[in-house]
């Protein structure tokens, strides 16, 4: 397991984890360039990523996540309030909705 803090704090959130054959991003309030170049800076291909899993609606931890699914054609797994919370910075993104 590899476990890596893209970034924390109020100014943005994101957190990379790779298990066995798959890679997730928790969460993305950082620019989806700012996202891509970290991991691009760790040897890691953006499009790699499997999925990005939003733990709550606030800017910090989701700025950038609708825009880097859509650049990079990845899913995005979030529950349905916090979705409904987010969905007007969401569009074009491929959302899948859990509870």
């Amino acid at each position: 397991m590899r476990i890596l803090a893209i970034a924390s704090g109020s100014a943005g959130n994101c957190t990379y984890i790779e298990a066995d054959c798959s890679r997730l991003l928790i969460d993305c309030g950082i620019s989806a360039k700012t996202a891509s170049d970290a991991l691009l800076s760790r040897n890691i291909a953006p499009s790699s990523i499997d999925g990005i899993l939003i733990t709550h609606e606030h800017p910090d931890h989701i700025n950038g996540a609708f825009a880097f699914s859509k650049r990079f054609d990845i899913p995005i797994y979030i529950n349905p309030p916090t979705y409904k919370a987010a969905k007007r910075v969401s569009r074009g993104a491929k959302i899948n909705l859990f509870n």
